[in-house]
């Protein structure tokens, strides 16, 4: 396989007569909100993270921590509250000045693989003509906001009921030196055609030790009703959330 020149990918990919990103961007714009439990926990450590998180569209999220270490993220469309058991009041963080990956999880499905496609170029897809064994298809793309001639790629692997599985990133366009691979099981047929995923998997290297955090979602509610105040900083954390010092 390879990806080469610039401005076009190599005769041995095909274009898709679909973009695939708005496909399923598509889909999951149908989850209004969602209500779940997660536990995160990188092998071989000790410690598993322990959450609730409720999400809703309009840049709303309230995040609880409690383990190991207790702390909550309230997300109210403008802002971002956060406190942990420590503090003795909530930090505020505009939702414009946070960093990408701190906005990708406020907008992004959880137990989606949104959040990882966010990263690519949705114009530039290309289908391989023989997906490798068990996918059904697998979308090659180059990485969003890279230079026109920068050699990473995505690989982008679905299953045959049309489901994103894996996410593998690689430094040059040949495929040979993986980044970062993300992989989503279990899946749960939430709403007609929209598929969230009761496990997931990231695997990277953090100063050339390869690191494998692995993530369970639970308890998955979706398009219920949710009480509004747990977008209220006022409200989960009392009036001095208000305090700008």
């Amino acid at each position: 396989m390879c990806v080469a020149g610039e401005d076009a990918v190599c005769t041995e990919l095909s274009t898709p007569p679909t973009n695939l990103l708005a496909v399923v961007a598509q889909r999951y714009e149908a989850v209004t909100n969602l209500s779940c439990s997660v536990r995160r926990q990188v092998a071989g450590a000790g410690e598993e993270l322990v959450s609730r998180v409720v999400f809703a569209r309009g840049r709303r999220l309230n995040a609880e921590t409690l383990a190991p270490e207790p702390r909550q993220t309230v997300v109210d469309g403008s802002f971002a509250w956060t406190k942990g058991d420590k503090d003795r009041k909530p930090r505020r963080v505009a939702f414009d000045d946070q960093s990408p990956a701190q906005k990708a999880s406020v907008l992004c499905v959880p137990a989606s693989p949104e959040e990882a496609l966010r990263t690519l170029d949705p114009a530039s897809g290309a289908d391989l003509p023989s997906p490798a064994a068990p996918y059904a298809r697998q979308t090659v793309f180059r990485l969003l906001n890279a230079k026109p001639d920068a050699p990473g790629r995505a690989l982008v692997s679905l299953d045959e009921a049309g489901r994103v599985r894996a996410v593998e990133v690689f430094a040059d366009a040949d495929f040979r030196w993986r980044l970062a691979t993300y992989t989503w099981d279990a899946p749960v047929e939430v709403l007609p055609d929209v598929w969230l995923f009761g496990r997931a998997t990231a695997e990277s290297a953090v100063n050339g030790t390869p690191v494998t955090l692995a993530t369970r979602f639970d308890n998955l509610r979706v398009n219920q009703a949710i009480d509004s105040d747990l977008f209220d900083a006022d409200k989960v954390f009392g009036k001095a959330a208000k305090d700008k010092r």
